[in-house]
């Protein structure tokens, strides 16, 4: 994960160069995660303007890796992806989406 000066309630990166916040900000509002927090499954659901590789990786709160996926887009529109974190710990975890050198983190809460 990047140096972060913080992950705010609405999951956008606020990043170190503050000029790339806004970029950030509008990549991550694309997006819808829920249920949050979650017992298990988790949906992912967001709009691709473009057909391009996609790759998810959720690290706990220590910065280890639990989790890392790619997907490639091969259509622009509706994407729908769902997790099974049935088997992950409960605790406090960062979601970080990246597309297009584009990166969205997100908090995401195993109860």
């Amino acid at each position: 994960i990047q140096s972060l000066e913080q992950i705010d309630t609405i999951g956008y990166q606020a990043a170190t160069h503050k000029n790339h916040t806004k970029a950030f900000k509008n990549f991550s509002q694309n997006f819808s995660i829920y249920p949050n927090p979650t017992e298990g499954k988790l949906t992912i659901a967001f709009t691709s303007a473009t057909s391009s590789p996609i790759t998810y990786s959720l690290y706990d709160i220590s910065g280890r890796l639990v989790l890392h996926t790619s997907d490639v887009l091969t259509n622009t529109g509706e994407v729908r992806k769902e997790f099974n974190f049935e088997n992950i710990d409960k605790g406090t975890y960062i979601l970080q989406i990246s597309q297009n050198n584009q990166k969205g983190i997100y908090k995401i809460i195993k109860q």
